[in-house]
């Protein structure tokens, strides 16, 4: 009975030290994401472009209009005034990554090379596969192992 009660206590200690643990990772986890958010927004703070600057003239002459200023731009010093000062740059949000799709077709190659045959006859295989039987990957694999058996070439 007492020999029970250690065992019991023995797993209850160990439990309690993984369950902790795995919270003390989650903490470490969390606090590098959000260390990671904080550098990438304060980088892209500082490449934004700085935004125009509206006010209202107030004079009893002319009725309120806008008046837009731009922020200050940077131009080249040079001794030529009849340069142009450059116009504001425009910036573009960054496009969204696209995720590649996968080509099923040297998958399908891989697993026949890995199976014994030839890459010349594994490719020929695949690609001599009618549509209908690429539907998926392994309806794939399975016609071009079939042709691959019947080739006689491996």
């Amino acid at each position: 009975m007492l020999n029970n009660a250690l065992f019991l206590l023995l797993g209850a200690g160990l439990m309690a030290i993984g369950v902790l643990t795995a919270a003390f990772a989650e903490r470490i986890r969390n606090s590098r994401q959000l260390e990671t958010r904080r550098s990438d927004t304060r980088e892209q703070e500082r490449r934004a472009p700085r935004p125009s600057v509206i006010t209202i003239a107030d004079t009893p002459e002319m009725p309120r209009s806008p008046t837009i200023t731009r922020a200050p731009v940077r131009t080249p010093t040079t001794s030529d005034s009849t340069e142009m000062p450059r116009s504001p740059t425009v910036t573009r949000a960054p496009r969204a990554t696209r995720a590649v799709t996968p080509n099923l077709g040297d998958d399908v190659i891989t697993a026949l090379v890995t199976a014994g045959y030839k890459r010349p006859i594994a490719t020929q295989a695949t690609w001599a596969c009618e549509e209908a039987e690429r539907v998926t990957i392994e309806l794939w694999t399975a016609a071009a192992l079939r042709r691959c058996g019947q080739s006689h070439l491996s």
